[in-house]
C-alpha cells in the first residue's frame, strides 16, 4: 500500500515539480511517507484539492508570488472562489504548497502575520503536535501531517484598530489579548475558538459584529465603551456575569442567548443591569438564561420578540420611554409584580404568558391586549382602562376576584358572570367583585364607578 501510494500521480507530480525547480526537500523520503499516509487517511480531500491546484498550474502563482503579503491574500481569495473552500482550507493549501515548493517554511510566522494582519504575536501555545510530535509553526490551526488541532496564543499589538471577520474562526485559542486601540471586532472573528474565562473589551472598542465570540467558553464579560453588539455576538458561551459600563445603544438578536440543541455551551446569567443610552434590545437577546432580576434604562424604546423569554425574572418595571415590545418578550418567567409604563399602546401575543402575576393594572395608554398575552398567570385583581380592546379569552376572568373596568371595553364573545354584569349595565365604568358565600355559592357584586383608579391617583 505504501509503495502504491508513493507512486500515485500526486506524489509523482510533486517529485517532478520539485526536481524541475531544482529544489530539494529536506528529509524528502520522510515527507512523502507522511503525504502517503495522509492521503490514505481523513485528509484525502485536502490531497485531492492540492492535486487539482497542481494540475491547474495555480501553484506557480503561489511559488512565484506567495511571499508577497498582498498577493498571498489575493491568492487566498482566488483559491476560495475557484475551489469553493473556506479561508482556513485556502490558507492551509498555500502553506502546504509553500512547504513543498521551497523545502522550508519560508519564515511562515512572518508571512502569516503579514497576510492575516495586525497581530504583534500569533504563536502556537505548543512546540510540537502532541499527537504525532511533529514540530509546528506559528498560526498553524492544524498539524500539517496528522491534522491535530493546535492551541494558539494571540496578542494584538497597540495601534490595531480592527480585527477582520472570521480571522480566527474555529481556531483553538489558549490566550487572547486585545489592545486598547481596538475600535471594531469583525463578524465571527473568534467564533468557535474555545476561549475560556474572563474577557474584557477595551474602552475604545465601539462595535462588536455578528457572531464575534459565538460558541466559546467565556464565563465573565466586561464591556466598557461598546455602542453596538451584533447578532449572536456572545451566543452559546458559559457566561455567568456581564458588566456593561459603556453606552451600548443596540443589543442584537440572540446576542447573549443559547441554543440547547446545537451547542453544549450555555450562558447562565442571573442578573442584568443595562446602562442608560441603550435604545434597542433584539429578538431573543437574553433568552434561555437564568435571569432573576433585570434593570432596564429609561432610554430603552424597543424590546424584541422573545428577548427575555425562558428566564426566572420575578419583578419587572418597564422603563418610561419603552414604546414597542415584541411577541413573547417576557414569556415563561416567574414575574409576580409587573409595572407597565405610559407609552406602550399594545401588549402583544404571549408577551407575559406563563408567569405568576396576581395583580395587573393596565394604564389608559394601552389600547389593546392581544391573544394569550397574559395566559398561564394567576391574576386575582385586574384594572382595565376605558375603551381597551381585549382579543381572546386569555385573562382567565373566572379566577379574578376584583375587577375594575372603564367604560366601553371590548370583550371577546365569552360568557361569565363578571362580563355579563358589565354588559347588562351598558359597559359603564364599574367595580365587579366576586365573593364566596358560606354555602359555597359564588356571587358577583356590581358597583358603579364615578372615579377611576387613575383619577384617584392623579388627585393624590
Amino acid at each position: 500500500m505504501r509503495e502504491q501510494l508513493t507512486n500515485d500521480p500526486f506524489t509523482l507530480s510533486l517529485k517532478s515539480m520539485v526536481n524541475k525547480l531544482g529544489k530539494e526537500i529536506f528529509d524528502q523520503a520522510s515527507f512523502f511517507a507522511h503525504i502517503s499516509d495522509w492521503m490514505a487517511g481523513e485528509h484525502k480531500n485536502d490531497i485531492r484539492l492540492i492535486t487539482q491546484i497542481v494540475q491547474s498550474g495555480f501553484h506557480r502563482s503561489i511559488d512565484e508570488n506567495g511571499d508577497d503579503p498582498e498577493i498571498a491574500l489575493r491568492l487566498e481569495r482566488e483559491l476560495r472562489k475557484e475551489y469553493f473552500i473556506n479561508h482556513d482550507a485556502a490558507r492551509r493549501m498555500i502553506c502546504i504548497l509553500f512547504f513543498v515548493l521551497h523545502g522550508q517554511t519560508i519564515d511562515f510566522p512572518k508571512l502569516a502575520m503579514s497576510i492575516w494582519n495586525n497581530h504583534d504575536e500569533v504563536e502556537s501555545a505548543v512546540q510540537c503536535c502532541d499527537n504525532c510530535m511533529t514540530p509546528v509553526y506559528a498560526f498553524q490551526r492544524y498539524c500539517f501531517f496528522c491534522g491535530q488541532q493546535l492551541p494558539l496564543n494571540v496578542h494584538y499589538r497597540e495601534g490595531t484598530q480592527e480585527i477582520p471577520p472570521s480571522i480566527f474562526y474555529n481556531h483553538l485559542i489558549h490566550h487572547l489579548h486585545l489592545p486598547e486601540s481596538l475600535l471594531c471586532i469583525g463578524s465571527s472573528a473568534f467564533e468557535g475558538s474555545n476561549i475560556e474565562g474572563t474577557l474584557e473589551i477595551p474602552a475604545a472598542t465601539a462595535i462588536i459584529e455578528n457572531g464575534a465570540f459565538k460558541n466559546n467558553k467565556l464565563s465573565r464579560l466586561i464591556i466598557h465603551g461598546v455602542t453596538s453588539i451584533g447578532d449572536r455576538a456572545f451566543y452559546a458561551n458559559n457566561l455567568l456575569e456581564i458588566t456593561i459600563k459603556g453606552t451600548v445603544t443596540d443589543i442584537g438578536n440572540k446576542a447573549f442567548s443559547n441554543d440547547n440543541y446545537c451547542y453544549s455551551n450555555n450562558n447562565r446569567l442571573s442578573s442584568l443591569i443595562i446602562s442608560e443610552g441603550c435604545v434597542s434590545i433584539g429578538n431573543d437577546a437574553f433568552a434561555h438564561n437564568k435571569l432573576t432580576s433585570i434593570t432596564l434604562p429609561n432610554s430603552l424604546t424597543t424590546i424584541g420578540k422573545g428577548a427575555f423569554k425562558n428566564n426566572e425574572i420575578e419583578n419587572l418595571i418597564l422603563p418610561d420611554n419603552l414604546v414597542t415590545i415584541g411577541t413573547g418578550a417576557f414569556s415563561n418567567n416567574r414575574i409576580k409584580t409587573l409595572v407597565l409604563n405610559a407609552n406602550i399602546s399594545v401588549i402583544p401575543e404571549l408577551c407575559f404568558c406563563n408567569n405568576a402575576i396576581e395583580k395587573l393594572i393596565v394604564p389608559p395608554n394601552i389600547a389593546m391586549i392581544e391573544s394569550s398575552a397574559f395566559s398561564g398567570n394567576n391574576i386575582r385583581e385586574l384594572v382595565l382602562p376605558d375603551r381597551i380592546r381585549l382579543k381572546g379569552d386569555d385573562l382567565d376572568f373566572e379566577n379574578i376576584e376584583y375587577l375594575e373596568m372603564g367604560k366601553n371595553i371590548f370583550f371577546p364573545r365569552v360568557s361569565y358572570a363578571g362580563a355579563d354584569l358589565y354588559r347588562e349595565h351598558k359597559k359603564k365604568a364599574c367595580i365587579i367583585t366576586k365573593q364566596q358565600e358560606s354555602n359555597g355559592k359564588t356571587t358577583w357584586h356590581y358597583k358603579p364607578l364615578t372615579k377611576s383608579l387613575y383619577d384617584i391617583v392623579k388627585e393624590v
